[in-house]
């Protein structure tokens, strides 16, 4: 049981609402083509393995038979060796603090004094007597049990009108400080509202014109009310009182009727003054004018303010409250206004007591919830009661025992994983490119009979192939699924017209945009929206591999033909910048290069940032914080980090592998960071951010020592950075990084080393969606989500 936090009833009872690539060795000064075809596909024998050529070159495949993994190189196919190096041993707990040192033994005994020599002059002095034994060291006081410190820390209060906030929790690595990991509740002590002013009562109706009566006494004023700020204006207040009639005065016409007063508080009514004689009856004539307005009521009693609640803390000392002494609590509202918790303004006291407790103490205890309760994620039981021995426990003992448990509240949250299974078999469909669209989500997947085609899930119905492109068992391979206008756009290969440029409007058939004349194939890829206009790289069969866009209604065009004739500069990476489209390309000069268009004049190479006719290789363009950030390989430096400000020459950010190259890839911006994988020759390929001010820094050092866990599909959901990675224990795996604490695993799928592999993380409706095999139903989609359940007792 945990130490008492008293304060925490108080608190509550003042309103408290209480990312698998195998790259090796990454020291390479090339940057890592990203194939299209990035997956682990399937054999059941390596004799099922298709030939290893340049069109295979890169694959990935599992044999079944030998429970290995392959790849096509150039040498061949090689067998992939996924066993890592075991971890390091973990540091050494800390020591416990020592117990105090027990009492000093008693002194022994003094030894019998030397005996009187005889007496005469005085002779040589007699030997000193044998000293005393010393007395026996006093057994060791037993170690005292360490205790954990309960810390309250005052914090910015977010209430409306002022208060106090608090953040409350153990000190279980007793620094002495209160670390984010150690707060258990946080809480508000918030200041009421000023209460709004009274409106004034209406004024009563306009007596008749007579003679003056003698006046009324006044009515006596109510006492004032205590000044407070003011508040808002309230609604109209119900009408006040009729007031007093005036004396009759001679009998008339009926005047015009007043118009009714200002709503007004309601004031006490005065005497009714005495009536006036009759008048005589006047003749019927033209209306009379207005009498006037009588005088105003005495204004109402402000409304009252709003009362401020207050907490006090003094000394406790040793007593029937506390038998060591401790804390004294005292709480209520300040009803004077002094800004002082008075005396006589103590609505309740609680104590904080040092090592003791009384039958009137109050405890908290904090503990996880029970497993059975699946909190994969993370809960607490926050339990609070007297120390008064109920149900059989032992009165004042400092421990909150079970049956002095008044109430409790549970805080659960938890993951669900949702498997919807496409293909029905342990081989799975394998879902790639997840795209949300129309509040859907579309993908491309292989259902065994159909080939690869284009799918879509409604959140709600099981998936559903949209349209089979190519008929038969051959696949489309539906690819680059980007939205434009209101329609999803993407490459896919009907068999009859190669690889080419397709649109879906979510209610129509898929339709063909463009086709290369013949079976040929343009290979629109690196599809990207710019200037209301859809942006990519593509083979027209007479022009080469160019830029081309296309504006919604007209057949596409070549937007530049950066190597004329034939030739083909590849633009790859488009990515939108303060109004202009950066891409890499190789105009036959300069090798691959970062350029730039407008969309009016002709692109421009921005620099040769490995001059010659060598490329830089640049790659992952990414826009962060109004600058482009991008992997380069200058000839002196290897593959590094480097940004461009539009202005200035591009330059390196950070030499992160001194001898050789880091390769920053996935480069992905979350919660203003931008985040990358990057291998350093020290730690492996691991997670890294930059703030874009400060040096890039390794966030986390996921696979302890050389080792890589090699992070990738970056995104950001629940607002933290959710990734896959890889550890000893796990293997590929889902995690996350809130951005302070140390990166953690969220989701073991298949439990232990095994590697669910999850691949094209994407977010939509606040779930999140990728393609993980969980070893049941091989390679599908999965939706993950989380949940929370407060629950009070």
């Amino acid at each position: 049981m945990k130490r008492p936090i008293a304060l925490l009833l108080c608190l509550l009872m003042i309103s408290v609402a209480v990312a698998w690539y195998f790259t090796g060795n990454d020291s390479s000064d090339t940057t890592d083509e990203e194939l299209d075809d990035w997956n682990v596909h399937f054999a059941a024998t390596v004799a099922d393995l298709p030939d290893c050529d340049e069109d295979t070159n890169g694959r990935l495949y599992y044999v079944e038979d030998n429970n290995q993994f392959l790849v096509c190189k150039t040498t061949g196919w090689n067998v992939i060796v996924i066993q890592g190096a075991d971890g390091a041993d973990g540091a050494p707990g800390v020591d416990g603090v020592d117990g105090v040192d027990g009492q000093d033994g008693a002194d022994g005994a003094q030894g019998p004094a030397g005996s009187q020599g005889p007496a005469g002059n005085d002779g040589a002095d007699g030997q000193d007597g044998t000293a005393g034994a010393d007395g026996l060291d006093g057994a060791d006081g037993v170690d005292g049990q360490d205790g954990i410190s309960i810390i309250i820390n005052a914090k910015i209060t977010s209430c409306a009108n002022g208060g106090n906030a608090f953040d409350i929790g153990e000190d279980t690595n007793a620094d002495g400080i209160l670390d984010a990991i150690e707060v258990v509740i946080s809480v508000d002590i918030c200041n009421g509202a000023d209460g709004a002013d009274g409106a004034q009562g209406p004024m009563g109706p306009q007596g008749p014109a007579g003679n003056d009566g003698a006046d009324g006494a006044q009515g006596p004023q109510g006492p004032p009310g205590n000044d407070g700020a003011d508040g808002q204006d309230g609604a109209d207040g119900a009408d006040g009182a009729q007031g007093p009639q005036g004396p009759q005065g001679p009998a008339g016409n009926d005047g015009a009727d007043g118009q009714d007063g200002a709503d007004g508080a309601d004031g006490a009514q005065g005497p009714q003054g005495p009536p006036g004689n009759d008048g005589a009856d006047g003749q019927n004539g033209a209306d009379g004018a207005q009498g006037p307005q009588g005088p105003q009521g005495p204004a109402g009693n402000d409304g009252a303010d709003g009362v401020t609640a207050l907490i006090a803390t003094s000394s406790e000392s040793a007593g029937n409250n506390c038998a060591n002494g401790g804390v004294k609590v005292e709480a209520g509202n300040d009803d004077n206004g002094n800004g002082q918790l008075d005396s006589n303004e103590v609505d309740s006291t609680q104590y904080i007591c040092d090592g003791g407790s009384s039958a009137s103490t109050m405890l908290t205890s904090y503990s996880t919830t029970p497993t059975s309760m699946g909190c994969n994620i993370g809960g607490s039981v926050i339990a609070h009661g007297l120390d008064n021995g109920d149900g059989g426990g032992t009165a004042a003992n400092g421990q909150l025992e079970s049956g002095e448990v008044d109430y409790s509240t549970t805080f659960c949250t938890y993951y669900e994983l949702t498997v919807e299974e496409i293909r029905p078999s342990t081989f799975g469909s394998f879902p790639e490119h997840l795209t949300a669209f129309n509040n859907e989500l579309y993908f491309s997947a292989n259902d065994g009979t159909n080939g690869y085609e284009l799918w879509n899930y409604d959140r709600t119905n099981s998936p559903s192939m949209v349209a089979d492109i190519r008929p038969g068992s051959s696949s489309s391979e539906p690819e680059h699924l980007t939205v434009y206008n209101n329609e999803l756009y993407f490459s896919a290969n009907d068999g009859s017209n190669g690889v080419e440029l397709w649109k879906y409007d979510g209610v129509n058939s898929p339709s063909m945009l463009t086709d290369s004349p013949g079976f040929s194939s343009s290979d629109p890829a690196s599809l990207t929206v710019f200037n209301n206009e859809l942006y990519f790289s593509a083979d027209d069969g007479v022009f080469g591999y160019e830029l081309w866009k296309y504006d919604g209604t007209n057949a596409p065009t070549m937007a530049a033909d950066i190597v004329s004739g034939s030739g083909s500069s590849y633009p790859a990476d488009l990515t939108v910048l303060e109004n202009e489209l950066y891409f890499s390309a190789d105009d036959g000069t300069h090798g691959r290069e970062l350029w730039k268009y407008d969309g009016v004049n002709a692109p421009s190479m921005v620099a040769d940032i490995r001059t010659g006719s060598s490329s830089s290789n640049l790659a992952g363009l990414t826009a962060f914080n109004n600058e482009l950030y991008f992997s380069a390989n200058d000839g002196t430096h290897g593959a590094e980090l480097w940004v461009y400000d539009g202005v200035n020459a591009p330059s390196m950010v950070v030499n992160i592998h001194p001898t050789g190259s880091s390769v920053p890839s996935y480069l992905s911006v979350v919660n203003n960071e931008l985040y990358f994988s990057a291998d350093d020759d020290i730690s492996g390929r691991e997670l890294w951010k930059h703030d874009g001010v400060n040096s890039p820094s390794m966030v986390a050092d996921v696979r302890p020592g050389f080792a890589s866990s090699h992070p990738r599909y970056f995104i950001e959901f629940d607002n933290s950075l959710y990734f896959r990675a890889y550890s000893n224990s796990y293997g590929f795996e889902l995690w996350k990084y809130d951005g302070t604490n140390a990166p953690t695993m969220v989701a073991d799928v298949i439990s232990g080393p095994g590697s669910g592999a999850p691949e094209y993380l994407t977010v939509l409706n606040n779930e999140l969606y990728f393609s993980v095999n969980d070893g049941t139903h091989g390679t599908e989609l999965c939706k993950f989500s989380i949940n929370n359940i407060i629950k009070y007792s």
